[in-house]
């Protein structure tokens, strides 16, 4: 069991993990965050996640309490401290008010079907207001998962002005003639993201970074989600749109194994 967080100077246990009701993070939704995974003791991408994290720091002009190696100890301290040497998540939060966290949890396990057979989104007409940063202030989002679930989606996909550009909490990704295309503008720059757009190029896959027209799904080979909670998930209708011949693609699947063998090293 997971039950112990640090909250701003000490260790405490999952209940006494409180903040005053007079915080900017409750108050304003102002604040920053990041959110990385732990596989079998060892965290994922940890020097990119907490860049990221220090980034949206600095983005939303709040100033960090801690440094990065002094976040990364915390961090390594507290899995240690939570007795896990399997998997796990880690989520860092720095309020509007500057109380810093490090919170731990079970991971996120989807069921095997959503990665053997794919999963249905939906397209959501908005996007998210600072793209460029992982703030607390998840409105939107909300607002569109809860949307993709009447919908029977999983996923929502904002789209604006005609052009795809991610998901409520996940990266887009499309093939198209065994090219791999990702938009490149007004969307997070992903942890997830990168690692695949790296497992790609080594694997001589030709990568592009460019917009995305909606209009395009209809003619796309795959598409696929990927974020730190998710990995990498396929994707086999959009809307009413079928991707493909329905199926999870090839490429798709050969970037989850390789993204898979990269998690157990």
């Amino acid at each position: 069991m997971v039950d112990f967080h640090y909250l701003d100077s000490k260790w405490v246990r999952t209940k006494d993990l409180k903040i005053s009701a007079f915080d900017l993070a409750v108050l304003r939704g102002y604040g920053a965050f990041d959110y990385l995974r732990v596989y079998k003791g060892k965290p994922f991408m940890l020097d990119l996640h907490i860049e990221r994290f220090l980034h949206s720091i600095a983005s939303l002009k709040l100033e960090a309490s801690k440094t990065k190696q002094e976040i990364e100890e915390l961090i390594l301290e507290g899995i240690k401290k939570n007795q896990k040497d399997g998997d796990l998540s880690v989520r860092l939060i720095l309020t509007g008010s500057g109380v810093f966290m490090v919170m731990y949890e079970e991971s996120t396990v989807y069921p095997d079907k959503y990665y053997e057979n794919g999963i249905k989104a939906v397209t959501f007409r908005e996007k998210r207001v600072r793209p460029d940063v992982k703030s607390i202030n998840y409105e939107t989002a909300m607002i569109a998962a809860n949307f993709a679930k009447e919908k029977g989606a999983f996923e929502a996909i904002f789209v604006d002005d005609g052009k795809i550009y991610e998901g409520t909490n996940s990266n887009f990704f499309v093939v198209i003639d065994k090219e791999l295309i990702t938009p490149k503008f007004g969307v997070l720059k992903g942890v997830t993201r990168q690692v695949i757009l790296d497992l790609a190029r080594k694997r001589s896959i030709e990568v592009i970074e460019r917009d995305i027209e909606l209009g395009e799904l209809s003619s796309v080979d795959e598409v696929f989600i990927a974020s730190t909670r998710k990995e990498i998930m396929p994707v086999i209708q959009v809307d009413d749109i079928k991707i493909g011949n329905g199926q999870v693609g090839d490429m798709t699947n050969k970037l989850m194994e390789e993204f898979r063998k990269l998690t157990k090293k």
